[in-house]
């Protein structure tokens, strides 16, 4: 099954499909690059397969929501990155500071993020 992005509850949401798996847009996450809030979810242009763009807390990312010229999301530069689901962590709302679940299409858990930037 692959990840689709589950929409957050503040937002209405579009199709039971999309609301089963992954962090949503507007949710707060940890990457390699530190803290954010998901941006965008889905395909892109510059790889196959489903990716998260994260604004992160600081200037410790890759760009600034766009990547080879398609925007994706906005944020100030350097504060974007993609990672794919098997690289985000759902921050819970009640322990930001120390609990995490991993979200990873297969359920298995990574230790190397790939993370695309402005290339």
């Amino acid at each position: 099954m692959s990840a689709a992005c589950r929409q957050s509850s503040a937002e209405p949401s579009r199709s039971r499909a999309s609301s089963l798996v992954g962090p949503g847009v507007g949710q707060a996450v940890e990457v390699q690059g530190g803290r954010g809030i998901v941006r965008f979810c889905g395909s892109t242009e510059f790889a196959t397969g489903r990716w998260f763009g994260v604004e992160l807390e600081g200037p410790y990312g890759k760009n600034d929501g766009s990547v080879k010229g398609k925007r994706y999301f906005e944020c100030p530069p350097d504060y974007g990155v993609f990672v794919r689901s098997s690289q985000v962590k759902l921050l819970t709302s009640s322990a930001r500071s120390e609990s995490t679940s991993t979200v990873d299409e297969s359920g298995a858990g990574h230790s190397r993020a790939t993370i695309h930037g402005a290339e």
